[in-house]
This record gives structure tokens, C-alpha cells and sequence, in this order.
């Protein structure tokens, strides 16, 4: 069952960015430097982690 987050968007520099939730982070076991994979599937934004 997928679960759903609100996000705020923020500036920064010439870039947008969000806080991943850290019910997600635990479950995908996110470490500090990890590397993420972002890509865009119509009007998705698909966020793995590398393996």
C-alpha cells in the first residue's frame, strides 16, 4: 500500500528542494551521502535509491 507525504518545496540557489519523510528514509535504510537515483515518468517524480 503506498504511502503519501505532503512536501513544501524550497529554493535553493538555482535548484528546488524537499525533506525526504523519515518513515522513508528508515525503510529504505537512507544513509547520509547515499546516492539517489531521480527521474520523471510522465507527471511523477520517481526517487529510488542506488543500489
Amino acid at each position: 500500500m503506498p504511502i503519501k507525504f505532503i512536501r513544501t518545496v524550497f529554493k535553493s540557489g538555482d535548484s528546488f528542494r524537499i525533506t525526504i519523510p523519515m518513515e522513508i528514509v528508515k525503510a529504505l535504510n537512507i544513509k547520509e551521502k547515499d546516492k539517489l537515483v531521480i527521474w520523471l515518468d510522465d507527471s511523477r517524480i520517481i526517487i529510488e535509491k542506488q543500489q
